[in-house]
């Protein structure tokens, strides 16, 4: 005999099903969109500003200023470089 599975119905050709009234599936149906609405309602995306931004950019005399100073770094640093690897030698 074979070992009965509770999702097969015990006689040959007898189904069982989980009925539910109409009213019943409403509800549930209700309830459903009613959790899944409510999951939604918590998430939040914040939205850009809609006014514009004020421009981050340089001046043309900040702009030389700070590339006046990055060449002077890497001039120096050069140097540096050259000096160590000849005290190294």
């Amino acid at each position: 005999m074979q070992g009965m599975q509770p999702w097969k119905a015990r006689r040959e050709g007898e189904r069982r099903t989980l009925a539910l009234a109409p009213l019943s599936r409403c509800k549930v149906a209700v309830v459903g969109l009613a959790m899944l609405a409510g999951g939604c309602a918590s998430i939040s995306t914040p939205l850009p500003d809609s006014k514009p931004t004020a421009s981050t950019s340089l001046s043309k005399q900040d702009q030389k200023k700070a590339v006046d100073e990055l060449t002077q770094k890497r001039d120096t640093h050069e140097q540096d470089a050259e000096k160590q690897i000849e005290s190294s030698q």
